[in-house]
C-alpha cells in the first residue's frame, strides 16, 4: 500500500486524500493531483480539513491531505499540528478562495498554500511536488520546484505570479527560502519558513560581502533598536543577526500588500486622515526610541489586515547621535519623498519624516505628489524651495497639515510626531462637535 512509513518512493504513486464540502473544489483538486501523478489513488471526502483530521479515518493511508479553504472562513490550524503527530506524516497543501490573509495561520504551520484567483496550473503542480518532497526527504528541491505563489507584498507584480529564486542561490541557515518579494540596493526579501518554529515571515539579506565595517555596524545596530520596538504599528521583528555570508532580519509576513494599490484605487479624505494618524503613531514610536526612518513612501506602508497600518524596511534609517555610514553628500532616500534637509546633507531628526509624511498625506488626498520632474537634480531643489501646492474644493479644509508638514525649515513644522498626533486628535473632537451641534 502506498504511503506506508519508511516507504520513500511514493513520487509516481502517491495516495491523496482532497477534502472539502464543496464537490466542484473536489473536482478542480482531483483534476490538479491527476495532472501531477497520473497513476494517484486519490480518496475524496465531502468535508473540512478539520474534521478530516479529528475523525482520523482515512489519514493513516495517505501521502498528502489537499483541501479547500473558502472565502471568509474561520481557520483554525490546531488540525494541522494533529496531522503531524501521526506516524506517516502527511504533506498539506491547501487551495485558498478570496483574501490571502485568510490562509496565514495554515500558511505558518507549514501548509503549502495557492490562491485560487493568481495562481497558475504550474503554480499549483509545484506546490503538490514540493510538499511531497520535503515530506518525504527527497533531498535539496531544485530552485525550479521551489515558487509558491502567495500574490502578496507590496511589489509591482503582486497579482501576478513571481518568478522562482535566481539560481546564485541565498541560503540562511535555519530558513527555507519560498519565494523572492523583493530587492532593493545591497539586501533582497523573500518569503521563509522558519525550520524550527515553522513560522512564515519577511526575510531580508544583506551580503556581508562588498559590505563596509560601517554598513555592516550600522545594520546591526538599526536591527537591534528596531527589534525593540513595541508598536501595533511597526513591523516585528523576530530575529536578525549573521548567518554564513549574509547579515539577516526575519520580520513579520503581511499579506494586505502596501499603500500604493490603494492610492490607485483612490482614497476619501477621511481615510486619509485615519492613515495618517496611524503613521503619526508608528513614527512616534520610532523617533521616542532615536530612530529617524528616512524613507516614508507608500512602499514602506503596508496592512496587517484590511485597516492596520505597518511601518516597514528600515534600510537607510539613522540611529540619532551616531554618525552616517554613508559618504558626506551622499544622498540615499526616494526623491520624491525626500526632506528638504535631507537633500542638503543637513543632519535629520523626526522631522525630516514628517515632511516625507505630509508628501504622502497630499498624495492620499490628490493621488498625485505635491513636487512632480522627470529631472530628479529639478525635483529636488522642488522639495528645498517650492511653496506647497494649494488643495482646491472641500480638500482646502487639510491645507494647514499640508503646510505645517511640508514647511521647508524643520522649526516650521510640527516638532514632533506627538504634537501631529494631538492635533490630529483634536481635529477630530471638533468635528465631532459641530456633527453633534447639528
Amino acid at each position: 500500500m502506498m504511503g506506508l512509513p519508511g516507504l520513500k518512493q511514493v513520487a509516481a504513486e502517491p495516495t491523496v486524500l482532497i477534502a472539502d464540502p464543496s464537490e466542484e473544489t473536489r473536482m478542480l483538486l482531483m483534476q490538479y493531483v491527476a495532472i501531477e501523478w497520473p497513476n494517484a489513488r486519490i480518496i475524496e471526502a465531502a468535508d473540512s480539513g478539520a474534521t478530516i483530521a479529528a475523525q482520523g479515518t482515512q489519514i493513516e493511508e495517505c501521502d498528502m491531505v489537499v483541501v479547500g479553504v473558502r472565502q471568509n472562513e474561520e481557520i483554525d490550524a490546531s488540525w494541522v499540528e494533529s496531522l503531524r503527530t501521526r506516524e506517516n506524516k502527511p504533506a498539506v497543501v491547501a487551495l485558498v478562495e478570496g483574501d490571502p490573509s485568510s490562509a496565514q495561520a495554515l500558511l505558518e504551520n507549514g501548509v503549502y498554500c495557492q490562491y485560487r484567483n493568481l495562481m497558475t496550473t504550474d503554480d499549483m503542480r509545484r506546490a503538490l511536488r514540493t510538499a511531497l518532497r520535503e515530506r518525504n526527504g527527497v533531498g535539496d528541491i531544485p530552485d525550479s520546484t521551489v515558487m509558491i505563489d502567495t500574490g502578496i507584498h507590496g511589489s509591482e507584480d503582486s497579482t501576478r505570479p513571481s518568478a522562482p529564486p535566481p539560481k546564485s542561490r541565498v541560503q540562511v541557515r535555519g530558513y527555507r527560502l519560498l519565494k523572492k518579494l523583493g530587492k532593493g540596493g545591497m539586501s533582497e526579501v523573500f518569503l521563509a519558513r522558519n525550520m524550527r518554529t515553522r513560522v512564515a515571515c519577511a526575510l531580508k539579506v544583506l551580503s556581508a560581502e562588498g559590505a563596509s565595517n560601517s554598513v555592516l555596524n550600522l545594520f546591526i545596530e538599526e536591527c537591534g533598536v528596531i527589534s525593540n520596538l513595541d508598536s501595533p504599528y511597526v513591523v516585528k521583528i523576530y530575529e536578525h543577526g549573521v548567518t554564513d555570508d549574509y547579515l539577516f532580519v526575519a520580520m513579520e509576513y503581511l499579506p494586505y500588500g502596501d499603500l500604493r494599490q490603494r492610492i490607485k484605487l483612490g482614497i476619501k479624505p477621511l481615510e486619509a486622515l485615519g492613515i495618517l494618524l496611524q503613521l503619526a503613531r508608528a513614527l512616534d514610536t520610532v523617533h521616542r526610541a532615536g530612530l529617524v526612518h528616512g524613507d516614508i513612501k507608500p512602499q514602506n506602508v503596508m496592512f496587517r489586515d484590511e485597516h492596520s497600518l505597518v511601518l516597514v524596511d528600515f534600510g537607510i534609517a539613522r540611529v540619532l547621535g551616531t554618525s552616517s555610514a554613508l559618504r558626506p553628500g551622499q544622498i540615499i532616500g526616494t526623491p520624491g519623498y525626500i526632506s528638504p534637509e535631507h537633500v542638503l546633507d543637513k543632519p535629520l531628526d523626526g522631522r525630516s519624516d514628517l515632511y516625507s509624511t505630509g508628501v504622502l498625506f497630499y498624495e492620499l488626498l490628490t493621488g498625485k505628489k505635491p513636487f512632480m520632474s522627470r529631472n530628479v537634480d529639478e525635483l529636488l531643489d522642488m522639495h528645498v524651495s517650492a511653496p506647497p501646492p494649494r488643495l482646491s474644493g472641500p480638500l482646502g479644509d487639510y491645507q494647514e497639515i499640508v503646510d505645517r508638514m511640508l514647511a521647508k525649515r524643520p522649526d516650521e513644522r510640527f516638532k514632533s510626531a506627538a504634537e501631529l498626533i494631538a492635533f490630529l486628535d483634536a481635529e477630530a473632537r471638533d468635528t465631532l462637535s459641530s456633527a453633534t451641534a447639528i
